[in-house]
């Protein structure tokens, strides 16, 4: 049961530190980041009102409710 727990907690400290290092970095660490985990490179990061509309419909009952309440 530890490895997992280990695991855990190793994950969690490399998002809080690519977390940071959007927050510090902006959007260089984005464009960074989306090469290397997504192999793409992103130009702009905007969503259309329309794309974002049609994402929020599809998500469910309790996700709509948690982006609601934000």
């Amino acid at each position: 049961m530890q490895k997992v727990s280990y695991f855990t907690n190793e994950i969690e400290k490399t998002v809080w530190k690519i977390i940071e290092k959007v927050r510090k970095g902006g959007d260089k660490a984005l464009v960074y980041y989306s090469r290397k985990f997504d192999n793409t490179e992103l130009k702009e990061f905007k969503c259309s009102e329309e794309k974002l509309r049609k994402a929020f419909e599809a998500l469910l009952g309790e996700e709509k409710r948690a982006l609601e309440k934000h």
